[in-house]
């Protein structure tokens, strides 16, 4: 509903909110007085709060500049469910890792000759610590 501003004959000033069918019905002050309509200026509430780039500090003052400053970065924009879905990607990306090691060292023990295969049983039975190094 639209909001319309009133004054009565004594001189109050009022809001009032009405329906579209209901704006040129007369209106009537608390102080009991009837009141005219006053044409005013609308209230304009900017969509857009001014703030610098996190990127590289530039004043970002409209949704285009801002537009702007995203694509220029290589950035999107947030939207709802986009923490989780990274979240669980990175969940995944890691089980495969995971897999792709265990599948990696099963091979190379199934390579191994008895020998081999025998001291590295012994050095586990024996409780040797192992580090995992990257090639």
């Amino acid at each position: 509903m639209p909001t319309y501003e009133f004054k009565c004959t004594n001189g109050h000033k009022f809001d009032r909110y009405l329906k579209l069918r209901d704006y040129q019905e007369p209106q009537w002050c608390v102080c009991g007085a009837e009141s005219t309509k006053l044409i005013s200026i609308p209230m304009i509430t900017p969509s857009f709060e001014a703030y610098e780039s996190p990127i590289d500090g530039r004043p970002i003052t409209t949704k285009k500049a801002r537009s702007e400053d995203m694509k220029r970065n290589g950035c999107v924009p947030y939207e709802t469910g986009m923490v989780e879905n990274n979240n669980q990607n990175l969940r995944n990306e890691e089980l495969k890792l995971e897999k792709s090691l265990d599948d990696t060292v099963d091979s190379e023990i199934s390579k191994m000759d008895s020998r081999q295969h025998d001291q590295l049983e012994s050095s586990l039975k024996a409780g040797v610590d192992l580090e995992y190094n990257r090639n």
